[in-house]
């Protein structure tokens, strides 16, 4: 199935970082996510009930950053275990960036999971 849903740059607030005092105020990350879900039955029917979400999708992402955590890699694990639980598409791919890190645009981690 080549069919999904993207969603680009979702603003989380999160405590995140390797050091107490990083993870000491809230930080903005951004949260990209592809969901890998058949979508002609929601092509047919113009139903949001056949398809998956995406204002919800987004919501869950952004409730994620109440929880703190030390890295990006655990945000998108974190991320990618909640959407395929709560939303079961076939396959999830989470990219979470960290804006302004060491000089540059920033550090992003991607995955991808059935």
């Amino acid at each position: 199935m080549e069919d999904s849903i993207s969603l680009e740059a979702i603003i989380v607030q999160s405590h995140i970082g390797v050091t107490a005092a990083e993870r000491a105020s809230a930080q903005t990350l951004h949260v990209s996510v592809t969901l890998c879900t058949d979508t002609a039955k929601a092509g047919r029917s113009d139903d949001i009930a056949d398809t998956i979400d995406y204002d919800r999708v987004a919501d869950t992402i952004r409730g994620l950053g109440a929880t703190e955590r030390s890295t990006l890699e655990k945000f998108a694990e974190d991320a990618a275990g909640t959407i395929l639980e709560k939303f079961a598409p076939q396959k999830v791919t989470i990219s979470v960036t960290k804006p302004n890190i060491s000089g540059s645009k920033g550090a992003t981690v991607t995955i991808t999971r059935p």
